[in-house]
């Protein structure tokens, strides 16, 4: 079974113009939390997705550099299981996410989306809505664990931004749901197994001596 989500971001990293992404250094610091701050980086430019406008961040670990593999990991395999078990939130997930890292260097980052668009629109966190706490269940449909599966605290206070009057998904972690209950799912072990398989194609990597690259290590 393909992953649609995965798809676009091997997508991505295949077409992007890598040139381009590593001429400008990190943008100013717009967000932080969980462990990372977010600094915009301005538009990206696909080729094979020349007709939209992508615009770029960060995501940069403030302690410890190992924590971006993991992270990456754990929401890529969590955004992957929704785009098979809830499509309908795909429009509400961030429209790309794909490990960054700096040739000849440990420094690593997470690119994604910027849904300000560049500081366009205003993005505050909100409640999650109902309707978004209902596709959050519907993917565990049929098990024993339903009733127990959704972080309500989680769903009320991390899980759902409002962007310029529209609801959208940007930062899973924590987890919106309950680990241990994910562990019973197939399609989510199979979205992990698929993340693990393919982070080769998920990455971009930026020269050691571009701008982004020198931004990326602090010199």
């Amino acid at each position: 079974m393909t992953n649609p989500y995965l798809d676009r971001c091997k997508e991505i990293a295949a077409d992007i113009d890598i040139d381009q992404l590593s001429s400008q250094p990190l943008g100013n610091v717009v967000g932080k939390g969980s462990g990372f701050t977010f600094r915009q980086q301005g538009i990206l430019q696909p080729r094979a997705l020349a007709e939209e406008e992508l615009y770029a961040g960060v995501k940069l670990p403030i302690r410890d550099r190992r924590d971006t593999e993991y992270r990456i990991d754990k929401e890529l395999g969590f955004i992957g299981m929704l785009s098979m078990q809830s499509p309908e939130l795909m429009s509400q997930v961030p429209s790309f996410m794909n490990l960054i890292v700096v040739e000849d260097s440990d420094a690593t980052g997470i690119l994604t989306e910027d849904a300000s668009a560049g500081g366009q629109f205003t993005v505050r966190r909100k409640p999650a809505s109902a309707a978004v706490r209902n596709l959050l269940r519907e993917s565990f449909a049929g098990t024993e664990v339903i009733g127990e599966v959704i972080r309500e605290g989680e769903c009320a206070t991390t899980l759902a931004f409002d962007v310029g009057g529209r609801e959208r998904l940007l930062d899973f972690t924590p987890l919106p749901v309950e680990t241990s209950q994910l562990l019973h799912l197939p399609a989510y072990r199979q979205a992990k197994r698929d993340t693990f398989d393919q982070m080769s194609e998920l990455t971009i990597s930026v020269p050691n001596d571009s701008p982004l690259g020198r931004s990326m290590q602090g010199l």
